[in-house]
């Protein structure tokens, strides 16, 4: 869904990206640098998927797409919202790509076509709430165009998060034996719990004193940095 938006969360931008940069003459390329760029790898990282590992090309392509983003809602100049379309045109081609290889390669012949029928699926349920999420927030004046592309930063990671919890927890297309990670032995093995609850207090004081403490001193009390 998340590539299926990227594609059409600009639709509803044009105008906004219009009124703050001008140039209307290579506004069309903002659409386009996406599209085009995409088909065009295409041919490459089905190639690419045959040689790397999958896992290491996935991790390049999230971040890509991540980076690709910020890029366009960080942009000063239009030409900088063109390169990052590119650059978004990119990670979603090798993402893509990835996806099906996944599906071929892990999927029982019986669910394969099912698997690769809810990729299409889901890109087309994209492709609708894109624009209509892009062009909210686009009317929203605190938010502005930029956050068509800053919501996909900032959904990307906890939504492959809560997918990876869920698919684990339920056992989604896997046994219990070799599942990556098993929250139930939160609950049968106390060492592990009380580790992660360690853990957890540590990052919240370490939080609360490296950062949030020198932060109230400058910013509250005007004391220097030093």
């Amino acid at each position: 869904m998340l590539l299926g938006s990227n594609v059409s969360n600009v639709s509803n931008t044009h105008v906004a990206i219009y009124e703050v940069f001008g140039q209307i003459e290579v506004l069309p390329s903002v659409s386009l640098a996406n599209s085009l760029v995409n088909a065009a790898c295409i041919p490459l990282f089905r190639e690419l998927t045959r040689i790397f590992d999958l896992k290491m090309l996935y991790i390049i392509a999230v971040v890509l797409v991540m980076v690709s983003a910020a890029v366009i809602g960080a942009a000063l100049s239009i030409e900088v919202v063109i390169v990052g379309r590119a650059m978004l045109g990119i990670g979603g081609a090798l993402s893509y790509q990835l996806i099906l290889t996944y599906n071929v390669v892990f999927a029982l012949p019986l669910e394969l076509a099912f698997a690769q029928a809810m990729v299409g699926a889901c890109f087309a349920i994209g492709l609708l709430t894109g624009r209509l999420i892009g062009g909210a927030l686009t009317e929203t004046p605190h938010a502005t165009w930029r956050w068509a592309f800053y919501i996909v930063v900032m959904g990307a990671v906890p939504l492959v998060l809560v997918g990876n919890v869920v698919q684990q927890t339920f056992g989604l297309g896997t046994t219990a034996e070799p599942r990556i990670l098993l929250l139930t032995v939160l609950t049968t093995r106390p060492v592990v719990s009380l580790v992660a609850l360690y853990s957890i207090c540590a990052a919240m004081s370490y939080g609360v004193t490296i950062y949030y403490t020198p932060l109230h001193f400058t910013s509250i009390r005007g004391e220097t940095p030093v």
